[in-house]
């Protein structure tokens, strides 16, 4: 099995999803996973960006194993809140397991739920004193 269905089949496990699930999203038989596999064919590489659609990623991660990935503003802004909040000094695009994470689940969430997040890492961000901290919930401003 070449890296390129390693990178396919790792992702599958990540997003928990099935070799049929993919087949199916593709039209395709689910035989065909397993002539993939076995080295049969190579026949996946024409699927490619349709499989990286269904995964999530970008074609140049399956083909070359780095994870850059086209972020929307503030997705870039909340890896880089979580960068910095973890004291990691990087202003790479690749990303790190965590960080594909953080970003996968923040896509999953609601437009409504996403704005929340926004919120509050920018209050996260102003570093207040436990005792400014508007521990009321009806009080807080949202």
């Amino acid at each position: 099995m070449d890296s390129v269905l390693a990178r396919i089949m790792d992702e599958l496990k990540l997003k928990k999803a099935s070799q049929r699930q993919l087949t199916a999203y593709l039209g395709l038989s689910s035989c065909i996973f397993t002539q993939w596999k076995n080295g049969t064919t190579t026949s996946y590489m024409k699927y490619l960006p349709r499989i990286a659609e269904y995964l999530g990623v970008t074609e140049s991660y399956l083909l070359h194993g780095q994870r850059s990935v086209c972020m929307e503003a503030d997705e870039r802004e909340m890896v880089a809140w979580y960068r910095s909040a973890n004291g990691i000094k990087s202003e790479s695009r690749s990303l790190s397991p965590e960080e594909q994470a953080l970003l996968n689940h923040y896509r999953e969430i609601t437009p409504e739920e996403q704005a929340f997040a926004r919120q509050l890492r920018g209050f996260l961000k102003k570093k207040v004193s436990v005792r400014s901290i508007p521990w009321k919930y009806e009080k807080w401003p949202l």
